[in-house]
Formats: structure tokens, C-alpha cells, sequence
């Protein structure tokens, strides 16, 4: 029974870790505040089409 606790704990950890990405994994820097809600909204069409380039 312990056995298999730490074998799910262990894998668990495993998934845990492998799962999680960040921005400076991929060399991409995240610049941007959302505070000035103006500026989010008139960028938005911007992000729109170059995310649709990318997919």
C-alpha cells in the first residue's frame, strides 16, 4: 500500500512539473499591464489577426 501511495505521489510530481510552461521557456518576454483598459481594447484586433496567422 505505501508502495503505491509513493508511486502515485511520484508521478503525480512528475506531471506536475512537466505540465507547467512559462513565457521565458519559449524566449518570449511579457511586457503589457491590462491598468489601462483603453489601450487593451484598441490592440485587440491586432492580437486577433496575428493569432489567426499563427493557427
Amino acid at each position: 500500500m505505501r508502495k503505491i501511495i509513493k508511486n502515485l505521489l511520484a508521478i503525480g510530481a512528475l506531471l506536475l512539473g512537466t505540465g507547467s510552461a512559462y513565457a521565458y521557456d519559449y524566449g518570449v518576454e511579457l511586457k503589457w499591464s491590462t491598468d489601462d483598459i483603453a489601450q487593451v481594447l484598441n490592440t485587440m484586433p491586432e492580437q486577433r489577426a496575428s493569432f489567426k496567422k499563427l493557427v
